[in-house]
């Protein structure tokens, strides 16, 4: 599998799940900002929930920004079309193409992942794929959650480089992987956050678990 399909599948799920949604999405458009991204950018979102994604990031570019969303998946694109009509993004459109293929007939400012580039099998083309896409001096802003799948899609990742280590914590695996995978597309080692303590601040009231929230961003 070389593409990732995202899904719109945030509900009315209670008040704990709808906090966590919350707090990452906070971290989110914190980390992008803390990289760099500004008011009147260019730029692509691409991951798991997209149409929520391609909304935080209209507000972070504002009225004189542009956001491209990319989706492998038709049905993704056609929801998230509808779920983010007449919500005040002029400038939002959506293209479903693959990650590793992208043509947007112009680069962008910034190209902002969150949820996707660990549950590919080829990241690495992916990320080429974005790079290619981003002009020079741009940035690349990859994201990943620790929710109840990427801890073991790590692990996946972690045996897959030939690296192990038992008693590393999970966004350590994380952080490793993105750190690496941006190293072999011949990018400039990315600087790493974790968003994990700032969540548990944030999370402790409604009880929720901690997400572990890795950023990784580098300059093209």
């Amino acid at each position: 599998m070389n593409s990732i399909t995202t899904q719109e599948t945030r509900s009315d799920k209670g008040p704990v799940v709808a906090a966590g949604h919350a707090v990452i999405d906070e971290l989110t458009v914190q980390s992008w900002r803390d990289a760099g991204v500004l008011p009147g950018m260019r730029v692509i979102t691409a991951g798991r929930g997209i149409g929520e994604l391609s909304m935080l990031a209209a507000a972070t570019v504002g009225p004189k920004g542009s956001v491209v969303a990319v989706d492998s998946s038709t049905e993704t694109i056609r929801r998230a079309a509808l779920r983010t009509s007449g919500a005040g993004a002029s400038r939002l459109s959506f293209t479903r193409q693959e990650l590793a293929r992208l043509e947007l007939g112009a680069p962008v400012d910034a190209a902002l992942v969150r949820s996707a580039l660990l549950r590919l099998d080829n990241p690495w083309a992916a990320l080429r794929g974005l790079a290619l896409s981003v002009k020079r001096g741009g940035l690349i802003v990859v994201q990943e959650i620790d929710d109840e799948s990427v801890a073991s899609i790590a692990e996946t990742m972690f045996a897959r480089l030939g690296r192990r280590s038992a008693g590393s914590p999970p966004e350590q695996h994380i952080a490793i992987q993105l750190n690496r995978i941006f190293r072999a597309c011949g990018l400039r080692p990315p600087r790493l956050t974790l968003g994990g303590d700032v969540a548990s601040r944030h999370l402790r009231e409604a009880g929720a678990a901690p997400p572990v929230f890795v950023s990784a961003m580098s300059p093209v």
